[in-house]
């Protein structure tokens, strides 16, 4: 007669892996996952420092180049032709802010907020004019990168790259799956089966397997011992 006062056992028991395959799977894919993170993240890191150190490359470049053109255009002060430069210069999607400024620092012509000389990825620099016999400073010529589009790509690249990761983290698995399961499972599958035969009806079945690892000597000791 049952207990009418007895409670159901909520108890939750721990789930046991009894696949051999399974069990080696859940040890073996965090490992690599881990070891992948890991990789990633150093990779991310010294990708990150060659961007901003190409950033920094590209815009002492720039703003010395620009200068050189800007020259004759502070001096006579054609707002056109700085107006155009400017433009030109901000079509690249790295710069920031660029402001043209004459010698009293009142901006000519700019882009965004005059930036901070001292900020990171800002470069200050002499407008220089080469007349007839004359070399005179007629301007400065700020220019400060931006970090966001070096940022955007080199996100999307580690995207993809751990896309690509976790498509062969599952083609690994797979694989490792497959060659378990017809290398180990299969032949321990045979042996319990033949096992549980004998227990039940005592018939003695020798077991096919021919294989000359670990696996292979436990069949044909155990096949031995049906003789």
């Amino acid at each position: 007669m049952s207990n009418p006062h007895s409670h159901p056992d909520w108890t939750v028991h721990p789930v046991r892996l009894t696949s051999i395959s399974t069990r080696y799977l859940m040890r073996f894919v965090p490992i690599i996952l881990v070891i992948f993170t890991i990789l990633i993240s150093i990779y991310g890191t010294i990708a990150y420092r060659e961007a901003i150190s190409s950033l920094e490359s590209k815009l002492n470049t720039l703003v010395s180049r620009q200068s050189l053109l800007m020259g004759e255009a502070v001096a006579e002060s054609r707002n056109d032709r700085i107006g155009l430069l400017v433009a030109q210069t901000i079509a690249d999607r790295d710069v920031a802010t660029i402001a043209v400024l004459d010698n009293i620092g009142v901006a000519l012509n700019k882009y965004g907020t005059v930036p901070d000389v001292n900020a990171p990825l800002t470069r200050a620099v002499a407008i220089n004019y080469m007349g007839d016999n004359s070399f005179k400073r007629v301007g400065t010529l700020v220019i400060s990168m931006s970090k966001e589009p070096a940022i955007e790509r080199l996100t999307y690249t580690l995207f993809c790259i751990a896309l690509l990761g976790i498509a062969l983290l599952a083609a690994a698995s797979v694989a490792a799956h497959l060659v378990l399961r017809t290398t180990v499972s299969q032949p321990l599958d045979k042996m319990l089966t033949a096992i549980r035969i004998q227990r039940e009806s005592g018939a003695r079945i020798p077991i096919d397997w021919d294989s000359e690892d670990q696996i292979g000597q436990v069949v044909s000791a155990y096949n031995a011992l049906q003789l």
